[in-house]
């Protein structure tokens, strides 16, 4: 959700695709669909592509937030989605 709690006016679902490299774990790409604070989190991915940030790096990327502006900062959909790449890659 893109507001904290869930339960908030106006909160929309926000989905989020990370793209890595198998070798690397370099972030090579980004999808994001969601209200209005997905703004910010294209801003935050777009320098990680450029910075050439790993899955590791981004899982432990720590975020200010605001409970009307952002995601939860204990489930930020950007180090969700690093942690669950994380995993993916340790599992092969």
């Amino acid at each position: 959700m893109d507001k904290h709690p869930g339960s908030l006016p106006n909160t929309s679902k926000i989905e989020l695709k990370l793209m890595f490299s198998k070798t690397s774990g370099v972030l090579i790409g980004a999808q994001v669909v969601g209200g209005e604070s997905v703004g910010e989190m294209i801003n935050i991915l777009s320098l990680a592509i450029q910075k050439g940030l790993t899955a590791n790096e981004l899982n432990t990327f720590q975020v200010a937030t605001h409970p009307l502006l952002t995601s939860s900062p204990i489930a930020y959909p950007i180090n969700a989605a690093s942690l669950d790449a994380l995993t993916k890659i340790n599992n092969k």
